[in-house]
């Protein structure tokens, strides 16, 4: 009798650890936590990606256009700078992708050509023209980086938007800054970078 009880426990236990095992082992699972978290790649982190990508194209495309065409010395070598950051900036961005195994485009998107197109072919103030575009394309660039931090998955998407972000507010401020100086040049004879009155913040000088 004893024996046919052991055995009938045995059976019983065998036949919860087959019942249980799987939901322990799927419980453990999301617990053993943050093994592999920051690892998956989202739609969110692929679009960055990709639109990054984009806008540095179109920034080194239309800077060398501003390096060739630009009559103030300002625009030229903001034109000059901003080529050189975005290549940087697509490098890193390009070795992420490839480590992620995410493809990317391989020209700006229809809107940025668009712009480029009008900056080739205009006859007027150049340089306003293409500070104005400047100044959107950079302003749309943040608003991806500061997207992909609130709401990208990846660490490594993440901690690129992180590194671009001041690269880009800084050429934002630049950006502002000639575009003042164009409009008003008297009213610039020295550096006033504290008195603009259009910041990246959205803030407003007193």
């Amino acid at each position: 009798m004893r024996t046919i009880l052991r055995a009938a426990g045995l059976i019983i236990a065998a036949v919860a650890l087959v019942l249980l095992g799987p939901a322990a082992v799927a419980q453990a699972g999301p617990g053993s936590g943050d093994a592999g978290k920051g690892d998956a790649v989202s739609a969110q982190d692929k679009a960055f990606l990709r639109a990054a990508h984009q806008s540095n194209l179109a920034e080194i495309e239309t800077g060398e256009l501003a390096e060739k065409r630009g009559k103030d010395a300002d625009v030229r070598a903001l034109g000059s700078l901003f080529v050189k950051h975005h290549t940087n900036l697509d490098a890193d961005l390009k070795k992420v992708a490839e480590k992620l195994d995410v493809d990317l485009p391989d020209k700006p998107n229809a809107e940025q050509r668009a712009v480029a197109a009008k900056l080739k072919r205009l006859s007027g103030d150049f340089d306003k023209a293409w500070l104005d575009a400047q100044i959107v394309a950079h302003r749309k660039a943040l608003a991806n980086g500061e997207k992909e931090q609130n709401k990208g998955s990846n660490d490594d998407v993440i901690e690129l938007a992180k590194k671009s972000a001041p690269v880009i507010k800084d050429h934002l401020e630049r950006l502002l800054d000639a575009k003042d100086d164009h409009a008003s040049p008297a009213a610039h004879d020295t550096d006033s970078k504290g008195d603009k009155d259009d910041r990246p913040d959205g803030k407003h000088a007193a």
